[in-house]
């Protein structure tokens, strides 16, 4: 299943070629948010204010170690 990671608009002519890749890489379906839309915007802050929680709580010394914290 691809994860989703809403961003902010971009037209594709000015999106980064190795972003897409990245993404495509690692099974994340890259979609765009709609204009003044903040309710989008503030459900991806909350979601990341939530995984830094997780990480200032938690200590990681191996990317095994912090995949099995952040459950990828």
């Amino acid at each position: 299943m691809a994860r989703r990671l809403p961003t902010a608009p971009a037209p594709p002519d000015r999106r980064l070629p190795a972003f897409d890749r990245v993404c495509s890489d690692n099974h994340i379906e890259h979609r765009l948010i709609k204009p003044r839309r903040p309710q989008t915007n503030g459900r991806v802050e909350r979601f990341n204010g939530r995984i830094a929680d997780v990480l200032r709580t938690h200590r990681s010394d191996s990317t095994a170690s912090l995949q099995a914290i952040l459950l990828i």
